[in-house]
């Protein structure tokens, strides 16, 4: 094959958007299925799809919110860039991160691997990226394996930065047997401190040289998300919202009624189920509509591909509404 032809292949596998080099779900920060904004969150708190904020201190006051890019302002044009708004300093803190969890603690072991992002900040601020290998919980795991800090100090102005890992061997390692193990990739944020960090594009991927971002179908990228985290209403509304859209539908068929939910995405584990009444958005019950009285929905079975609700005191054949929500997030 040619030189000409070699580099031909080469930009394809790069720029095509079913190669998976990016091994990061949701990096534009397109997918935020609990919320477009976050005030002051507790500490493990999903933001945006697949990104969990952590901090060990006082949260002080801060938002974590989703933010739309200006046309033209970057390459590829990311629709969205997440924004975490530091006013009042946290106090406390040895750590302030927010990281994405890859499943499976395989990923990128004993090889080379690099990230790359488009950031910026309120001011020059210092930051740190860097890397964890979790094994998991159940029976005799080993203890996580934590990477050497890469300090990258952002600008006022949108810019790419990359961070190169060498992702330690797992050879005589021991993965726990529930399944969770992970490998994380974490931004470090200034602890005990104000700052603006707004950050997209997100790419992790093998290798020694960051290449041009993968994009894939948004319609693709939700799918892949689902896999942790789905729910009955609209991608864009947020749970518990009073909504008849996408709710379960049935008719009571005794007095109490069992009904499958069929999920739309194989889940990574049985999942944690919450049951939300579209009436009233109150968790617990759904809604009989002819009687307009709430039901107690409670989980009954829970698969990886479908789950059963049970619904107390439902009156045969009243019409009955339920929305609900299904985690399995490492």
């Amino acid at each position: 094959m040619s030189a000409r032809a070699l580099s031909d292949l080469a930009d394809v596998l790069q720029n095509t958007p079913w190669a998976f080099r990016n091994r990061l779900l949701n990096p534009r920060f397109d997918i935020w299925q609990e919320g477009v904004s976050f005030s002051s969150p507790a500490t493990n708190t999903y933001t945006a799809d697949q990104w969990v904020i952590n901090y060990d201190g006082s949260s002080g006051t801060f938002a974590v919110t989703k933010q739309a890019h200006t046309l033209g302002d970057a390459e590829n044009e990311p629709a969205s860039f997440l924004r975490w708004d530091q006013t009042v300093a946290g106090s406390g803190d040895t750590y302030r991160t927010i990281k994405q969890k890859i499943e499976g603690v395989r990923s990128f072991a004993g090889q080379k691997c690099i990230v790359s992002f488009l950031a910026k900040a309120d001011s020059a601020q210092a930051i740190n990226l860097n890397f964890a290998q979790s094994f998991g919980t159940g029976g005799s795991p080993s203890s996580d394996v934590v990477g050497t800090d890469v300090p990258l100090t952002l600008s006022t102005s949108l810019t790419k930065y990359t961070a190169k890992f060498t992702i330690p061997s797992i050879s005589g390692k021991t993965i726990g047997s529930n399944l969770n193990d992970y490998l994380a990739v974490v931004f470090k944020l200034p602890i005990n401190a104000t700052f603006t960090f707004e950050v997209s594009d997100v790419q992790c991927e093998m290798g020694v040289d960051s290449t041009k971002f993968e994009v894939r179908p948004l319609s693709y990228e939700i799918e892949l998300c689902q896999r942790f985290f789905e729910k009955s209403y609209n991608v864009t509304v947020d749970p518990a919202a009073v909504a008849n859209e996408g709710a379960h539908g049935f008719r009571a068929a005794f007095t109490t009624s069992l009904e499958t939910i069929q999920f739309k995405t194989s889940k990574r584990a049985a999942p944690t189920m919450v049951y939300y009444n579209p009436a009233t958005g109150a968790s617990g019950s759904w809604r009989d509509v002819s009687a307009a009285a709430d039901r107690v929905a409670t989980s009954d079975t829970i698969g990886l591909n479908n789950e059963i609700v049970s619904i107390a005191a439902t009156v045969d054949t009243n019409p009955h509404r339920g929305h609900w929500t299904a985690n399995a997030r490492l």
